[in-house]
């Protein structure tokens, strides 16, 4: 990459069946890193709720991809290092935007405190994972039948980063992670935002901490802020990572590690993006599935090249 080149990203729109991209973002190559400009500009036809819903996404993956953090995260990492020993007990949202990966961890290897954590996953945030894993979008006509939807697509990478976390890496010394509590309840009618499903799992993590008497550094993780405020009242200490607002990453500078983790997550989001320098001399388009993809390919975050010009 030189610096000067500048490109720009445009993303597919296609889960709504429209063919005309999107305008996502553009960046630059520069001296001491890339220069990004978010500007989320959709086709006119995209209906108002889908561009209201797209927008709200882009949070998530600007969090998975490790460029956006939680304004609230010191707080949250003073009261994680009160114990040395700490267990987490994580809500499906924060499985599912990979916070653990994405910045938590790394936070707290910066610090000797806490120095043994075991991330404590209730059964039903992964059932809820699994569930989520398997939408698929259906219908004879839709040119990506067949593909994961975009809950599908994130149902599977909330599965990649449980296999993340759950391998074995030498520079995250005192890390486990294990499944926690039993699916005795038929939960197929709750949707995975109802009320029920939330007290489910609180009460999972919650009856785990009775059965091995730990209650020394015990919390409950989660991006929900009633959910929080509801383990507070049924006596399990609450964190509350807060989503930032669009406006605190719209722009910014990044390493090119970040830029490749950023078009990945783009991708998972809309299933198909394109990358074309502004002079117009080179673009290549990558798509998070085809015909074939396999368990491995999921594992390490792979993105299929099915097209590059010149």
């Amino acid at each position: 990459m030189q610096p000067g080149s500048t490109y720009t990203i445009t993303s597919s729109v296609l889960d709504y069946l429209i063919e005309e991209p999107a305008s996502v973002l553009q960046y630059e190559i520069c001296d001491d890193g890339i220069e990004y400009q978010l500007d989320f500009q959709p086709p006119e036809e995209l209906p108002e709720d889908a561009v209201v819903s797209e927008q709200s996404r882009l949070k998530d993956t600007f969090l998975r991809a490790s460029i956006a953090t939680p304004p609230n995260l010191e707080a949250v990492m003073s009261r994680l290092r009160e114990e040395d020993d700490v267990i987490i007990g994580v809500d499906t949202n924060v499985l599912w935007d990979c916070t653990l990966t994405s910045f938590l961890l790394e936070e707290i290897y910066a610090k000797p405190f806490p120095n043994w954590i075991l991330i404590a996953v209730p059964r039903l945030v992964m059932a809820e994972t699994e569930n989520a894993a398997n939408a698929k979008i259906r219908g004879g006509g839709h040119p990506r039948v067949g593909w994961p939807s975009y809950k599908g697509r994130v149902g599977h990478r909330a599965l990649q980063e449980a296999m993340d976390i759950r391998r074995a890496d030498p520079n995250r010394p005192g890390l486990a992670m294990m499944s926690i509590g039993d699916i005795s309840e038929d939960a197929s009618e709750f949707g995975s935002d109802n009320w029920r499903i939330d007290a489910l799992i609180r009460d999972q993590f919650k009856k785990f901490l009775e059965d091995i008497n730990f209650h020394k550094g015990t919390y409950f993780l989660s991006q929900d802020r009633v959910n929080v405020m509801m383990s507070g009242t049924e006596g399990t200490q609450g964190l509350y990572l807060q989503k930032p607002e669009m406006s605190e990453f719209r722009s910014g500078t990044i390493s090119p590690s970040q830029l490749t983790r950023l078009m990945t997550e783009l991708c998972l989001q809309f299933g198909e993006i394109s990358i074309e320098r502004t002079d117009g001399d080179r673009s290549m388009t990558l798509e998070i599935f085809w015909p074939g993809k396999q368990v491995e390919d999921w594992r390490n975050g792979r993105m299929n090249v099915c097209a590059v010009t010149p």
